[in-house]
């Protein structure tokens, strides 16, 4: 099974905020894989620095079934969505 890295860029972060990465990263990860239809993966690490974080999973599923979704914009009105060009 294959490794996906995931890295974040971000502000200067405070070591407060650094923390709660590397106690939160790891449960929401794998609960937006369940939430995919992917299952955990075998091992899961987090990296963090100042003004950037990283996770590394190992053993995740090689792909999902193909499916769709429809997301829209709240608070966008018929009307200023014609006016946009293009």
């Amino acid at each position: 099974m294959p490794d996906l890295l995931v890295e974040v860029g971000c502000e200067e972060l405070p070591s407060s905020a650094c923390r709660e990465i590397v106690e939160q990263a790891p449960a929401l990860f794998a609960s937006s894989l369940t939430a995919l239809g992917l299952d955990a993966p075998d091992r899961l690490e987090v990296a963090v620095a100042p003004r950037r974080f990283a996770l590394v999973a190992q053993g995740v599923p090689e792909g999902i079934a193909p499916s769709s979704r429809r997301v829209s914009r709240a608070g966008c009105s018929s009307a200023s969505r014609s006016s946009i060009p293009g």
